[in-house]
């Protein structure tokens, strides 16, 4: 994502799922496709991400 850093514990398979699913506006069937999982895990990355982006907005704040 340009102009998005999340920081060092994120990791890339997260903010791909994050593009794909906010700014591309893929379904979680669609992602986990492009990204070769299953759509359990497509989740996963997702909430993880999106975790580790509100801590980080957090200590930015």
């Amino acid at each position: 994502m340009e102009g998005l850093t999340i920081g060092r514990r994120e990791t890339i398979g997260h903010r791909e799922v994050i593009d794909l699913a906010y700014i591309q506006g893929l379904t979680l069937a669609e992602i986990a496709e492009r990204v070769g999982a299953p759509v359990g895990t497509g989740k996963t990355r997702l909430r993880d991400g999106l975790i580790a982006l509100r801590q980080h907005m957090n200590v930015a704040a």
